[in-house]
């Protein structure tokens, strides 16, 4: 998120829209259950539940464009997320090195608010680059 907050937040985005996809293809599959349970005499020729099926069919083929192409997005915004996985993986690496610090004297006491504050003003310290240049791993690493 401090890296790259604008995938972050599209990441949020998309979330939450596959979350109302899920619940947009629900309620379009209670009304057709509802409406289909009552129907009476021949479902044929019912006007009103074949308009109704026909609009549910476009908005349920709608939704899964949506859906297929969120998906798609969300595996871009994580394969570009794993630039970012050796930097974290040291970062995490280098707070328990600090916490195991105490072991030696007492005075080494690190909390981890502090040890965040540090890697904030670290990453805010480097200047943005595009995420597949090697280098930005390599610097935030040393």
């Amino acid at each position: 998120k401090l890296e790259r907050p604008d995938l972050a937040k599209k990441k949020t985005e998309l979330i939450t829209q596959q979350n109302e996809f899920k619940v947009t293809l629900a309620q379009l599959e209670a009304l057709l259950l509802e409406k289909l349970a009552n129907a009476e005499g021949d479902i044929l020729d019912d006007t009103e539940l074949i308009l109704s099926l026909e609009e549910a069919k476009k908005t349920s083929d709608d939704v899964k464009e949506k859906v297929v192409f969120a998906q798609e997005m969300e595996a871009k915004i994580n394969e570009t997320s794993e630039f970012y996985r050796p930097t974290g993986s040291r970062g995490s690496l280098l707070f328990f090195l600090l916490c195991d610090l105490c072991k030696m004297h007492t005075f080494y006491k690190y909390s981890l608010d502090s040890f965040v504050m540090v890697v904030t003003r670290a990453v805010n310290s480097v200047t943005l680059r595009k995420p597949k240049e090697p280098k930005k791993v390599e610097e935030v690493v040393e």
